[in-house]
């Protein structure tokens, strides 16, 4: 397969494009027939009119064919629920890969190498609250975060401890991603769930990449929800808080939710986890969040904004020291020219 056959492909992909489909939004320039051949790279386009055709139905830029930079992802956590369909999948791999490529360009073209050290290396971990509890402090104590405070932001805190954080336009069937490139992990979630979710996605996927699990996917999964709990808050903090108790009021967990940017659900299943409730009253508990449809939507809202804006302002800086053009900046963001200019005003 020849380069342009290649990244054409990722792109139809990407697009979530039959080849009928991309021939029919092309006005059947060419047939599905030469589609096909350009993939395998049995021939190519014979001039720009073609190329520029297919890149504007695909929504990438020409230089997108002919980049010789394909990145290859490793250690691949993909969450999924089963309503998400292989196109749909496919898709979002490779959405990864392409906002991944970028992004180590834009790091590149401003000599940026982030090695990521991970606060566990080599600790084995199992489902119980004493390991759990132990790791998610080993991690808080090296990224300096005090055992009793509160995050304000799970995505910039990544981003500082370099890990790449990439939001995507994505169905209710995705429930989160990560992996590494190159041994830098990066992590990709829902830019349209509440700001709890993000937060609670993106720490589970941090559980998948920092930690040493038994060959046990079910178990792990309660590992990496347990992980990302006991990050949010600490058991000193819950038991302060609530500890054992029969009765819980709503009022208070919104008040909790609120200032920890926890769900009201994550905090029960942590209170259930340690002990500090019952079977009987997490089943109660279970029973009434069902029952006032509380699943989807929970009452209180983390009102701090949850999102990552780090590549777009390695854009930005680049433009503004003149490492690329407008141009180029357009290129990586996949923006037109006008949206940047429209961004920025450089100041000489």
């Amino acid at each position: 397969m020849s380069l342009f056959g290649q990244r054409l492909k990722s792109a139809r992909i990407m697009a979530k494009l039959s080849m009928d489909k991309l021939t029919a939004k092309i006005d059947n320039i060419v047939s599905k027939q030469s589609i096909s051949k350009y993939e395998n790279g049995i021939m190519l386009p014979n001039n720009s009119k073609i190329v520029i055709s297919i890149a504007q139905a695909l929504h990438v830029p020409v230089d997108y064919f002919y980049k010789n930079n394909e990145i290859s992802l490793s250690e691949i956590n993909f969450r999924k629920k089963a309503s998400l369909g292989k196109k749909e999948t496919e898709s979002i791999r490779q959405r990864v890969k392409d906002y991944l490529e970028r992004y180590f360009e834009i790091e590149e073209l401003l000599n940026i190498d982030n090695n990521f050290e991970n606060p566990l290396k080599e600790c084995n971990i199992t489902y119980d609250p004493e390991s759990i509890e132990k790791a998610a402090l080993k991690v808080r104590k090296a990224w300096e975060i005090g055992e009793k405070s509160s995050i304000t932001s799970v995505v910039n805190l990544f981003e500082k401890n370099n890990i790449k954080i990439i939001e995507l336009d994505v169905p209710e069937g995705f429930e989160g991603l990560s992996g590494y490139v190159n041994g830098k992990p990066f992590i990709v979630i829902n830019k349209d769930v509440p700001n709890d979710r993000k937060r609670f996605t993106a720490l589970h996927e941090l559980a998948h990449l920092i930690l040493y699990f038994k060959k046990d996917a079910h178990i792990n999964e309660k590992i990496c929800h347990a992980f990302a709990g006991a990050f949010l808050i600490t058991k000193k903090v819950l038991e302060e808080l609530l500890g054992n108790r029969n009765k819980i009021l709503l009022t208070e967990l919104i008040t909790i939710k609120e200032q920890y940017g926890i769900s009201i659900q994550a905090i029960m299943a942590r209170e259930f986890f340690l002990g500090f409730i019952s079977d009987y009253n997490y089943t109660n508990f279970n029973i009434y969040f069902n029952k006032m449809r509380y699943r989807k939507k929970e009452p209180g809202d983390y009102c701090v904004k949850e999102y990552s804006d780090r590549f777009m302002q390695l854009i930005y800086h680049a433009v503004a020291e003149r490492v690329i053009s407008i141009s180029k900046a357009s290129s990586l963001a996949r923006k037109s020219i006008s949206e940047i200019e429209k961004d920025i005003s450089i100041i000489d």
